[in-house]
């Protein structure tokens, strides 16, 4: 009982020492460019169970899985997603769902932040979830504490107590774990994952490559017998 202890033990502080050597290794050549980006709330697609934006009728749907504890993810949040917004989200060609991916431990508290802030403000969710991957780039894992939780919500000008509330209930916690399941029956095996009108592509491709991408499928659409 011990050695099985003492083994879960060594795997958990693997994974931990793993996701810190991860962090620094990627942080060095880490260097957002496309700037901070705020959401419109009339961007914000009501009645869905994931945060999205959009038009609700957008012809091409992006699904991305996400971690915060995955640097690639705070790269294509911070430096890809903006110009995402800007070309095509605003637009009315894409719309964009947001799916949290726990991919390790750590990712649970950060997920249960983000989804608190979203419940409050759902456009504002997009403000939060940015600065978390910011925070992380300049901290690293050891930002994703409680205090920083509920600092940045009151930076934001959240109901700090209602946030406190939620996030110390983990009142999301079995949404997370649902989504965990559905991402894993999907075939989601890193992160970020996007599914590009249904078509999945793993990890965070260069902007130039995404709208290639989309472009293609929209051209597609209107035009079915261009073929692929």
């Amino acid at each position: 009982m011990r050695r099985r202890k003492n083994r879960n033990l060594l795997i958990i502080l693997g994974l931990i020492v793993g996701l810190i050597v991860a962090f620094l290794a990627y942080r060095t050549a880490f260097s957002p460019s496309a700037g901070s980006f705020k959401v419109d709330s009339s961007m914000v697609v009501k009645g869905e169970p994931d945060p999205t934006i959009g038009v609700p009728d957008a012809p091409i749907v992006i699904e991305e899985y996400s971690d915060f504890t995955c640097p690639h993810c705070a790269h294509f949040s911070l430096d890809v997603l903006p110009k995402l917004y800007r070309d095509y989200i605003r637009t009315g060609k894409v719309k964009f769902v947001f799916k949290p991916f726990l991919r390790t431990p750590q990712s649970l508290a950060p997920s249960l932040a983000a989804l608190c802030a979203y419940e409050q403000d759902p456009a504002r969710f997009w403000e939060y979830h940015e600065k978390l991957f910011e925070g992380f780039m300049k901290a690293g894992p050891p930002y994703y504490n409680k205090r920083n939780f509920i600092a940045l919500a009151n930076q934001m000008g959240l109901d700090v107590e209602k946030f406190k509330k939620c996030f110390e209930s983990q009142k999301y916690k079995e949404d997370l774990l649902t989504l965990q399941k559905e991402a894993i029956e999907r075939g989601v095996r890193a992160t970020p994952t996007l599914f590009i009108a249904g078509y999945p592509i793993e990890g965070a491709p260069p902007y130039e490559d995404l709208k290639q991408l989309i472009d293609k499928a929209l051209k597609n659409m209107e035009n079915p017998q261009s073929g692929g």
